[in-house]
């Protein structure tokens, strides 16, 4: 879910990389592409720390959420749910949708 979304906006952010570079400069352009790839690497690791700490919960507590012990691949709304109950995953699927939507919007104009 979230890597389809980042696909969809970053595909056409790379056809804009060589008139970034050109408009802004070579320093702050790759300062910021740098810092984005830190902040991205950062929620990446922090995505798979989460991963991880629901399989041990759901591991040792197969009690303390029902209907998470059949499930074998995790998305990051599988886990807002699991974290955060039901209400904040139907605003993430929401969010997500509206998101997709907007993208897609942007696509055909």
């Amino acid at each position: 879910s979230v890597v389809i979304l980042f696909n969809n906006m970053s595909g056409p952010g790379m056809l804009a990389l060589p008139v970034v570079f050109q408009q802004a400069g070579l320093v702050p352009s790759l300062t910021l592409l740098t810092v984005f790839c830190i902040l991205s690497a950062l929620s990446s690791t922090m995505l798979c720390e989460a991963i991880d700490i629901l399989n041990r919960v759901r591991r040792r507590f197969p009690h303390l959420r029902p209907g998470f012990e059949t499930l074998n691949n995790f998305e990051f709304s599988n886990i807002v749910r699991f974290f955060y109950g039901d209400f904040w995953y139907s605003v993430c699927q929401v969010a997500y949708i509206l998101s997709l939507q907007s993208i897609n919007m942007a696509s055909i104009i």
